[in-house]
């Protein structure tokens, strides 16, 4: 399991890195030749209304690339506020 913290989304739900229905691929596998491997191309990371989220959700490049805007996102959000 992964170990990032990620941020509480900005309707106070607490988003968790290590559970598979916060971050995940958002597309299938493609073969990408430079790395002469299949890779997921867009990855997704939800605040899950099913877990009682709001259902916000960030696309990007990488897993680490959604972790990195939810956390830009959620301070913009939160610098709003103060």
């Amino acid at each position: 399991m992964r170990d990032e913290k990620l941020l509480p989304c900005p309707c106070g739900m607490q988003l968790n890195a290590a559970d598979e229905d916060c971050i995940y691929p958002a597309t299938r596998p493609v073969y990408d030749p430079e790395l002469d491997k299949m890779v997921f191309k867009v990855w997704e990371l939800v605040c899950n209304p099913v877990y009682g989220g709001c259902d916000a959700s960030v696309l990007g490049d990488s897993r680490e690339d959604v972790i990195a805007v939810e956390q830009e996102c959620v301070a913009v959000k939160y610098s709003e506020f103060v």
